[in-house]
């Protein structure tokens, strides 16, 4: 499982199940998204969503806990991220001589 896998999860859920609408939003293709998916019901066991020949048709109860979490997941993410920005502009500079010993500039 990896994040973009639960990102391009979370787009297709926002998208109203429309992988094409979904692959728009998040800048990549309908067939990622769609093998993606495939790769993640593969790995989790069961069928995130119902489907109506090529299309998404419906979430499963299974799947509903499955975009819950993968949400929740994506927000921490946005978390952890947003630390490595306030760190970065709190004027911390770490510095190191260069491999050869010499000055640099």
């Amino acid at each position: 499982m990896t994040l973009a896998q639960l990102r391009y999860l979370a787009a297709v859920a926002d998208a109203g199940l429309n992988i094409s609408r979904a692959a728009r939003n998040v800048y990549a293709t309908q067939p990622c998204i769609s093998r993606q998916l495939k790769q993640l019901e593969d790995e989790l066991g069961f069928a995130i969503f119902t489907r109506k020949g090529r299309n998404l048709d419906a979430v499963t109860a299974a799947g509903e806990q499955v975009i819950e979490r993968a949400r929740a997941v994506l927000a921490e993410t946005q978390r952890i991220r947003a630390l490595g920005l306030k760190n970065s502009v709190s004027g911390e500079r770490v510095l190191a001589p260069s491999p050869s010993g010499r000055r640099l500039g």
